[in-house]
């Protein structure tokens, strides 16, 4: 390779983190959107508790299905074409949930928007992986995923200006326009992984080289014990951290604060997020990966302890606790989706990816409505919290033991 190509390949690898970056930026908006604006939505359509845990849960059922179907998708026609179509999907159906008629018409709405973001992140983590020098490094997927909470950050920000007495589908609009406006971009600049595209040429040059079937791609070939363990660090780290993401602004008005402080709150949450991304991801890539993981989910711990713990009222504590708990819970999810890669090969990452990203969202169904069963029980924003500490325990568990199964490094 001359000095040209190798110039031209650097930049493509910096153009793909840029356009992933924005796109995890651009997601991060929709995934949060709904729990920004929860409050409104609540009044708008004269929802209790238990009604709004569905529609919580909505968009992360769509995201289960969503994963499942892009991250196939992405093994087939290729990464570039199923991110475009599913940030357009997620745009146009976000647009949409502004003007939802009934609460019926809103939970279904929510639900495509997910599938649009499910396909999303399973292309987005091969693109990423690809474009890295080694499939195995963590930092350069972390990275493009701490856009998600900068995402997470703007829209709560809008929530804030908007105050109680702003119309919440306000948030609709952006979620939906910048999403539809961002589209064509990257189907004109972002480049297509090019492993993906030498492994197509490789295929068609060899007619009997035959797709993995989704069984043989996830437990074939001493994978059966990797995909589990992917699969339980996800589901029990997105229980958590979706939980957070769609009730902390209502957790902390159990607590004593107003709907501007608890979107203040949920900011320095976000805040937190892209730091721990940053960092775990880097420091993934440094060794003993095995340590930083057990950290990782020690601090988890701790630190939603801490927020729950926190005086009725104390802001400034609130506010330390909220940014521990994004850098260690959403940190950490982070690093693991940076892990995905490394665990399967070109031809079936694609795959492999969408079934991690899938049995998660289960868990990030699971949050929202656990949280909601556990306050229409009468349990408190602290015991809410802390009852997500044996969580912890067992996705730790399986995260720290990902650390010594065999990973494919192309």
């Amino acid at each position: 390779m001359t000095a040209t190509d190798k110039d031209k390949a650097t930049a493509g690898v910096g153009l793909t983190i840029l356009l992933c970056f924005l796109a995890a930026v651009i997601e991060g908006i929709d995934l949060q959107s709904a729990g920004v604006a929860a409050g409104g939505i609540k009044g708008a359509f004269h929802l209790d508790d238990g009604q709004m845990k569905f529609v919580l849960a909505a968009s992360p059922f769509g995201l289960l299905l969503g994963a499942i179907a892009g991250g196939r998708l992405a093994d087939m026609v290729g990464r570039k074409t199923v991110l475009v179509g599913s940030v357009a999907i997620f745009g146009v159906f976000s647009l949409i949930t502004a003007f939802a008629p009934s609460y019926e018409t809103l939970v279904a709405i929510r639900v495509l928007t997910g599938l649009g973001l499910g396909g999303a992140t399973p292309n987005l983590i091969a693109l990423t992986g690809e474009a890295a020098k080694r499939a195995t490094s963590a930092a350069p997927v972390a990275l493009v995923f701490a856009g998600m909470p900068v995402g997470g950050a703007l829209v709560s920000y809008v929530g804030f200006l908007l105050g109680p007495m702003g119309d919440w589908r306000t948030i609709f609009y952006i979620g939906g326009i910048v999403p539809i406006l961002f589209a064509p971009l990257i189907w004109k600049y972002l480049p297509e992984s090019r492993r993906f595209q030498e492994h197509t040429a490789a295929m068609a040059a060899d007619a009997g080289d035959v797709r993995p079937s989704v069984v043989s791609a996830l437990f074939a070939e001493n994978r059966a014990l990797t995909s589990l363990l992917l699969w339980i660090a996800s589901f029990f780290t997105l229980l958590i951290l979706y939980l957070l993401l769609n009730w902390l602004p209502l957790l902390m008005g159990g607590k004593g604060f107003n709907r501007e402080q608890g979107m203040i709150i949920q900011m320095f949450f976000n805040g937190g997020s892209v730091l721990g991304g940053v960092v775990l991801g880097r420091l993934m890539d440094r060794g003993r990966r095995a340590l930083i993981l057990f950290v990782t989910y020690i601090g988890m711990a701790s630190s939603l302890f801490a927020l729950g713990a926190a005086p009725a009222g104390a802001m400034v504590t609130s506010i330390i606790a909220a940014i521990a708990v994004g850098f260690f819970v959403v940190g950490g999810q982070f690093v693991l989706y940076g892990l995905y890669p490394g665990f399967y090969s070109t031809r079936i990452r694609g795959t492999g990816a969408g079934a991690a990203t899938a049995v998660g969202r289960v868990g990030a169904i699971a949050g929202p409505l656990l949280a909601g069963v556990l306050l229409s029980g009468g349990k408190t924003s602290t015991e809410v919290l802390q009852s997500l500490l044996p969580v912890v325990l067992v996705g730790g568990i399986a995260a720290v033991a990902l650390i010594w199964r065999p990973t494919v490094d192309e």
